[in-house]
């Protein structure tokens, strides 16, 4: 049978000539397949068939702590920075650890204050700092490369 498509079939595969089965979409065939009967949708019992999910567990930790708001937590990382561009390093200093007193987990000022206590002649301190903070975000900018010349600085 000759179509308006150049002598192909309804699909436009050539062997969807007249009484050949046509080709459809995998989510149509499945959907052919498989009806939807609401029964038999995973999660829900119906007679004679277990759920197929499993009951939810209660968490044997619990929950963590929200901690601090990031308002709390970066306004002073902010003013630390700000202090140790102008120079104040004992000032910034003392911001950055009490940022990480807020929160022992922020990986900026772990880095911040890596920068700082290694340019106040602490490397092995800046070490530290800087592993953690790595630990902590792994693509923190800046880091990594601050790592190697650290390491490389240490003949490590």
């Amino acid at each position: 049978m000759r179509t308006r498509r150049g002598g192909r079939g309804r699909t436009g595969y050539p062997e969807a000539a007249e009484g050949a089965p046509l080709r459809s979409s995998a989510f149509a065939l499945k959907s052919r397949a498989h009806p939807v009967d609401p029964q038999s949708r995973p999660g829900t019992a119906s007679p004679g068939r277990p759920t197929m999910l499993p009951e939810p567990q209660p968490s044997p930790r619990p929950a963590p702590h929200p901690g601090p708001s990031a308002r709390d937590v970066l306004a002073p990382l902010h003013r630390a920075r700000e202090l140790q561009l102008a120079g104040q390093y004992a000032a910034a200093e003392a911001r950055y650890r009490a940022v990480l007193k807020l929160d022992p987990y922020q990986p900026q000022a772990l880095y911040h204050l890596a920068l700082l206590v290694r340019s106040l002649g602490r490397p092995v301190e800046a070490l530290k700092l800087l592993r953690t903070a790595l630990e902590l975000a792994p693509d923190l900018p800046g880091a990594a490369d601050e790592l190697a010349r650290l390491l490389r600085a240490l003949g490590r």
